[in-house]
């Protein structure tokens, strides 16, 4: 700014009109143009007053034209805003430039407007130098442009914010713009998206196939698709549904797309699918393990008698041992094929994992050395309630499977956590395989040959083995799995050829409290004293361990018992001691059950003990004989199969109860649905056992049945 200006900065008013300007056109002719212009026009000498101002000039202003000419920026103005209006200026003045601005204005009724200014220089044949200024009100314009760059903005971080990846391609099936969920979904930055096409990210293959569904999107049409496609190294199943994008004229210029990542949910769908299939098979598995075990109990029965009858020295006795080696590998496989049915009953009780993972490694450790086992378990692991000895069986068949899996010996790997997995997870999502709730999981990895995807889908199936013909039954993994369903629990694998395989086992978590241990404890102590475990005979390892628990008992109560059968001496579980037994009064004994082979073998067996034998073969006539039998002698021990036509197992119990509140009952069956044992022994049956069976041990329950105290408050009242 010069100084000859400066010295202008006043307030003096003089006024110019338009005819004291001289243009070089004529001035009333280009007064009236400026005068109809719907934008404020004013002119300012070097001095910075307004010397002309047209009538919108004046309403914007607020004021009238009088008011106005001779005046400058800060005679209207605070001097802060003044400042500025005044530099942008003496800018052109002193540049003969012209320039153009947008600036905020306040007129004399206090409305703030958002103005565009276009000033430019204009000099006078006297030299003499004027600015010419141009305003146009953009405050709407510009208040439109701020609401659709706030409403960009928002849709832009809904855009961004999408679980589901969106995206935008060109007419070249280039992409031109996609959200945050779509770089997460391809591993990728937005730079590397960004004018590519699905050929550059996915390859030929996949490229191929997107382009054949865009291709009808450009042609006008909606499109559907879902497809497998390679990301991440793996993969990964897309729904897509694309639209087809258009200019102003209708035109299809582009497409829009919106994916989803359905990899979690299609395994979901082929699990169930799965577990339907496994159920379906585990129904039939049932069925046919009942059928088998009242075949073997007939089979094992008359193999005993025969045996009887022929004494220890008959030349065919070593063939009729054969025989029973034969019925004992049956036995083993019925008992797989109800593991897998999930229709064994539970020894369930409060279980620390660790310390039946530690047992059944070292087991196996002793017996593969050519393995090496490494166990990285969790101090703090939760417990949970399960039969221990079901769950090592599970553990040692997984043990064997990766065993086999590692012909030139190998790593077995075992871990344990406890996971929680929250209600808003989505079951089969990664970290959530299994649905919400408090878990332990055990975890077995080996470093075998692995499985594909086509073996790893049937490893549950019942029989289906790779190891040909000879190798395997195929019921080891079908076991594993329908123990850990009977315990609500849940298995995962992963596998991949060369790599290995990892198995985890989902178990549902108890409430650790002191109430719940006290409780727990309280209810195992009246099992131990009051009824026979509820295990499976030939199950070695099971035996063990209940008779263990067993001896504790009877020897914690061995002066407070009184046998039903008089002073007996330690009768013991062998057929030479039927002599002591026929000694006393006959025990009278009630057999219910469906299969004629079954009480007729059972009835010569137990009469060969020395028992008085009444059977039905359902449980409408066991309970007619059962009511008569009230008014006489009355039965010592009533053995009921649980699974019979008609008038089922349950129903039976009440009904017998209702005649006899004491009454003795020992449950007996080749199959049982989840849970009925544990609930008709919660009721006050006395035991269970298991077909098939030997005579010494029908022989060891019964005894059990007839000395056990009944439980004084049976829960058949809830029922």
């Amino acid at each position: 700014m010069t100084s000859d200006l400066t010295s202008d900065k006043s307030t003096s008013k003089s006024k110019l009109s338009a005819e004291e300007i001289e243009l070089g056109c004529d001035s009333s002719v280009l007064a009236s143009i400026i005068e109809s212009m719907p934008d404020p026009v004013f002119i300012k000498d070097r001095n910075h007053k307004w010397i002309f101002v047209n009538q919108a000039f004046c309403n914007f202003m607020g004021y009238s034209r009088d008011l106005i000419l001779g005046m400058s920026d800060y005679d209207f103005f605070p001097s802060s805003q003044a400042d500025i209006f005044w530099e942008m200026d003496n800018r052109v003045f002193e540049t003969g430039l012209g320039n153009e601005n947008e600036e905020y204005f306040t007129n004399s009724s206090g409305t703030t407007h958002i103005i565009r200014t276009k000033k430019t220089l204009f000099r006078r044949s006297d030299d003499n130098l004027f600015l010419i200024g141009i305003i146009r009100d953009v405050s709407e314009q510009k208040l439109s442009e701020i609401a659709q760059r706030q409403s960009e903005e928002r849709l832009r971080a809904i855009f961004d914010a999408a679980k589901d990846a969106i995206f935008m391609k060109d007419e070249k099936f280039r992409y031109i713009l996609v959200n945050k969920a779509t770089e997460v979904l391809l591993d990728l930055e937005y730079k590397n998206i960004i004018g590519k096409t699905d050929t550059e990210i996915f390859g030929e293959t996949a490229g191929k196939r997107a382009r054949l569904f865009d291709q009808k999107v450009l042609e006008g049409q909606t499109v559907e698709d879902e497809s497998t496609r390679p990301i991440k190294g793996k993969q990964v199943t897309l729904h897509v549904i694309k639209v087809p994008l258009r200019d102003s004229a209708g035109r299809v210029n582009g497409i829009c797309g919106i994916a989803r990542d359905i990899t979690a949910t299609r395994r979901l769908e082929a699990s169930l699918q799965q577990s339907q299939k496994l159920e379906a098979l585990g129904t039939l598995a049932g069925g046919v393990a009942h059928d088998f075990n009242n075949l073997l109990t007939g089979i094992n029965g008359y193999l005993y008698l025969a045996k009887q009858k022929i004494g220890e020295d008959h030349p065919i006795s070593t063939k009729l041992n054969s025989m029973q080696h034969l019925i004992d590998r049956g036995t083993s496989l019925t008992r797989q094929l109800l593991g897998f049915a999930r229709a064994g009953a539970l020894e369930a009780s409060l279980t620390d994992l660790n310390s039946v993972i530690k047992t059944a490694s070292k087991i196996f450790e002793r017996t593969k050395r050519e393995i090496q086992v490494k166990r990285s378990l969790f101090k703090g692991l939760w417990k949970i309630v399960a039969d221990g000895a079901q769950i090592e069986q599970v553990l040692l068949n997984l043990f064997i499977n990766a065993w086999q899996a590692m012909p030139q010996g190998g790593t077995i790997r075992i871990d344990t956590r406890n996971l929680v997995i929250p209600e808003f997870a989505e079951a089969g999502e990664p970290g959530y395989p299994v649905p919400e709730g408090s878990y332990v999981v055990i975890g077995v990895q080996d470093s075998g040959t692995g499985m594909d995807e086509a073996t790893r889908k049937r490893i549950f199936e019942p029989f289906f083995t790779t190891k040909g013909v000879g190798g395997g039954t195929g019921l080891g993994l079908a076991s594993a799995y329908g123990i850990i369903r009977n315990h609500d629990g849940y298995v995962s694998v992963e596998s991949e050829p060369g790599k290995g395989t990892r198995f985890e086992i989902f178990l549902p978590a108890r409430d650790n409290s002191d109430e719940f241990h006290s409780d727990t404890d309280r209810r195992s102590d009246l099992q131990d004293e009051n009824r026979d475990k509820i295990s499976e005979p030939s199950d070695l390892t099971y035996a063990m361990q209940n008779q263990k628990k067993r001896n504790q008992s009877k020897k914690n109560h061995s002066n407070k018992k009184v046998s039903r059968l008089g002073n007996t001496k330690n009768l013991k579980a062998k057929s030479d001691d039927s002599a002591s037994i026929r000694e006393l009064s006959k025990p009278r004994i009630l057999l219910i059950d469906d299969e004629e082979n079954v009480r007729n073998v059972m009835t010569e067996m137990l009469e060969n003990l020395g028992y008085e034998i009444d059977a039905a073969a359902d449980g409408e006539s066991g309970v007619e004989l059962f009511r008569k039998a009230e008014t006489g002698r009355k039965y010592d021990l009533t053995i009921l199969d649980v699974i019979l036509p008609g008038m089922g197992g349950e129903e039976i119990f009440k009904a017998l109860i209702s005649l006899d509140p004491n009454v003795r009952v020992l449950l007996c069956t080749g199959y049982t649905q989840k849970g009925l044992v544990e609930k008709l022994i919660s009721f006050g049956c006395l035991g269970y056992i298991q077909k098939p069976f030997d005579i010494n041990t029908l022989n060891n329950r019964i005894r059990e049945a007839m000395n056990t105290r009944k439980p004084e408050n049976p829960n058949i009242e809830n029922s």
